[in-house]
């Protein structure tokens, strides 16, 4: 095959490369931002509750932070207080 056509067919590979690498990072989901939320662990430790946490995510839905895509809250209680 001669070189000409060798660079023609690379060439045309490339660009379909270029384009389906782009049209799957349009569609995709992944990645976008980062996993945002609130964890109970830093402020409240092991006085953890249902009220606490239904308290912090009102909040975070009445500053705006819900929209802007902080999505997770994590309540994180303490092992300490297992019963063995």
């Amino acid at each position: 095959m001669p070189v000409a056509n060798q660079r023609t067919i690379l060439a045309i590979a490339l660009v379909l490369l270029t384009m389906l690498s782009r049209a799957a990072a349009e569609q995709s989901d992944l990645a976008r931002t980062p996993p945002m939320g609130w964890g109970s662990w830093n402020h409240f430790a092991c006085q953890v509750s249902d009220a606490v946490i239904r308290a912090q995510t009102d909040a975070m839905v009445s500053s705006g932070m819900k929209a802007v895509g902080f999505t997770a809250a994590l309540g994180s209680g303490s092992f300490s207080s297992v019963a063995t």
